[in-house]
């Protein structure tokens, strides 16, 4: 039984992803966001876990992609918005009466900092940043540290990200895992949920 939902930030609880700022970067640059991904492969996860800062993670990217200070202020600045993917917020009062809530999200120093100033996260009764603690979803010992902190069993949690790969990885550890692409559809999913439940008590 499903007694937990962790889920990530970009992609899920806000709207803002790696993949957004990559498209912009490709504008600016003209080069494809699959080409701006290849090229950032080896400093994403360094930058996400605190171990390179991210104003040289933005030098660098400003170095290689030919880019003038006037271009490459506005997608850093588009970097750090937070834009709440507000039906799923308003869902998570009543989510909380039946699970407990949390989030695993590799972030960056910059961006976890917006968060923890901007948004309410009272909800939730964890956030876990890999910036903070210096490790990212590529590393089994980050989730294994949001297991710790509910107290739970893997196979208890719902893991809900819009990567395959962190499904993939959640999924190898133990827990359920949800793709997330819409909020009516995850929805749907935890009331299928739900259902099965109740069906397995009758």
């Amino acid at each position: 039984m499903i007694k937990a939902i962790i889920f990530d930030w970009h992609g899920v609880l806000d709207l803002t992803t790696f993949e957004s700022v990559a498209l912009q970067l490709a504008g600016k640059s003209k080069k494809t966001p699959d080409e701006i991904k290849q090229i950032l492969k080896d400093v994403k996860n360094p930058v996400v876990t605190g171990k390179l800062s991210s104003e040289t993670f933005w030098l660098f990217v400003q170095s290689e992609l030919c880019l003038s200070d006037e271009e490459i202020k506005p997608i850093r600045k588009y970097s750090l918005a937070i834009e709440q993917n507000t039906p799923l917020w308003s869902l998570l009062s009543d989510l909380r009466e039946k699970y407990r809530l949390g989030i695993l999200s590799d972030c960056p120093t910059d961006k976890t900092a917006v968060i923890k100033d901007k948004v309410d996260l009272t909800v939730f009764e964890f956030a876990i940043f890999s910036s903070d603690v210096a490790t990212s979803k590529d590393d089994s010992s980050f989730f294994t540290q949001a297991f710790r902190e509910l107290e739970l069993t893997p196979s208890e949690i719902l893991y809900v990200d819009d990567t395959q790969k962190h499904i993939f990885k959640a999924e190898s550890l133990g827990c359920k895992a949800y793709l997330f692409q819409d909020t009516n559809q995850f929805k749907s999913y935890l009331n299928h949920l739900e259902d099965k439940r109740r069906q397995s008590t009758i």
